[in-house]
C-alpha cells in the first residue's frame, strides 16, 4: 500500500491546522486578557471576541481553556448564546502558577550542576 493517499490528506489540512492553530493562539489571549481583567473568564465572552473562522468546528472551543495557564473554578453560568439553549458553561480563572509563555515558572529559576 502507498503512503500517498496519507500525505495528500495531510498536505490538504495543513492550511486547516495552520489556521486552528493562530485562531487558538488568539482565543487564548483574549482569555487571558479577560481573566486578568475581571477575574474569570468563559467561553462565551471569549468567543464574542473571537469567533472560530469559518470550516472550524465550533467545537474547537473547548481546547482554549486545555492549558496550563487556566483552571476551572467549579462554577458554571448559563451560556447567553442562543444556539446554546442556556446551557451551563464553565467559569475559568488564571492558574496562580501558571507559566510564562516560554515555560519560565519558578523551578526554571533554579540552577543545575551548581555541585553545592
Amino acid at each position: 500500500m502507498s503512503a500517498l493517499p496519507e500525505i495528500v490528506a495531510a498536505r490538504d489540512q495543513a492550511p486547516f491546522v495552520r489556521l486552528r492553530k493562530h485562531w487558538l493562539a488568539s482565543a487564548r489571549a483574549v482569555a487571558r486578557h479577560l481573566a486578568h481583567r475581571n477575574g474569570t473568564v468563559t467561553i462565551d465572552e471569549v468567543r464574542r471576541h473571537c469567533e472560530p473562522p469559518q470550516g472550524i468546528d465550533p467545537r474547537v472551543m473547548g481546547a482554549v481553556f486545555r492549558a496550563a495557564e487556566f483552571e476551572a473554578t467549579g462554577h458554571y453560568r448559563k451560556s447567553d448564546r442562543r444556539e446554546s439553549h442556556n446551557r451551563p458553561v464553565a467559569v475559568f480563572r488564571l492558574a496562580e502558577a501558571a507559566p510564562g509563555p516560554r515555560g519560565g515558572g519558578p523551578i526554571s529559576s533554579i540552577k543545575r550542576g551548581s555541585g553545592s
